[in-house]
């Protein structure tokens, strides 16, 4: 018996996923599109990027290729606050 995995949302993260259509004869240089995408893991933001990129400008994935995928890091405020008084000093 396979057990079902216990993802309660807690673990979202950001991802920054940059892509574009396949060049071709009649487009050597598509249009490079860059979307914010909310996601457990790379594979699940990949998968976004390609569902909502096939409904707003009718590229599928079988016709497009992911340039890049970086997860976007928040500062936190301890760190945001020790760097201020460094640079205060």
């Amino acid at each position: 018996m396979v057990k079902a995995s216990n993802k309660t949302g807690n673990n979202v993260h950001q991802f920054l996923v940059v892509g574009r259509g396949h060049p071709s004869n009649e487009n050597p240089n598509p249009k490079i599109f860059k979307m914010r995408v909310f996601a457990d893991d790379q594979v699940r933001a990949k998968s976004k990027f390609w569902y909502f990129l096939k409904r707003m400008n009718k590229i599928k994935k079988a016709n497009g290729e992911i340039l890049s995928v970086n997860e976007v890091r928040n500062f936190s405020y301890i760190s945001f606050r020790s760097s201020k008084e460094i640079l205060l000093k």
